[in-house]
């Protein structure tokens, strides 16, 4: 299991990977518009600078900067990946089959710790 390390530093610049659950899909780049959609509507509810972004096939790396006085970046990321998720649930797409489901509905890889059984 990854150990995170999360500032929590009000207002701090931070450097972050996301990485899609299944590695070598293309999914960032071949849904790029919903993906940008997703990191508008998580700006607009809960605000950050995007200082740079690159954008690859099966992950991103960012810099944001948070406003002063937060430093949550996790929510932010999180809100990012849930509306991204849910965009592409939206226009037809499924979790890969290769993630085994998890007892309380989500998908292995996405949530650590659950139990995982096959179906």
């Amino acid at each position: 299991m990854p150990n995170y390390i999360r500032p929590k530093i009000p207002g701090a610049t931070v450097f972050c990977t996301v990485v899609l659950a299944q590695r070598g899909a293309t999914l960032l780049v071949d849904q790029i518009n919903l993906l940008r959609k997703a990191i508008a509507e998580t700006r607009a509810q809960r605000p950050f600078d995007i200082n740079a972004c690159v954008v690859l096939p099966d992950h991103m790396h960012f810099v944001w900067t948070l406003p002063d006085g937060d430093c949550g970046l996790g929510v932010r990321v999180g809100a990012m990946k849930a509306r991204f998720t849910m965009k592409l649930r939206r226009a037809g797409f499924s979790p890969p089959s290769t993630l085994p489901v998890v007892r309380n509905g989500r998908y292995a890889g996405l949530k650590p710790g659950l139990q995982v059984f096959d179906l």
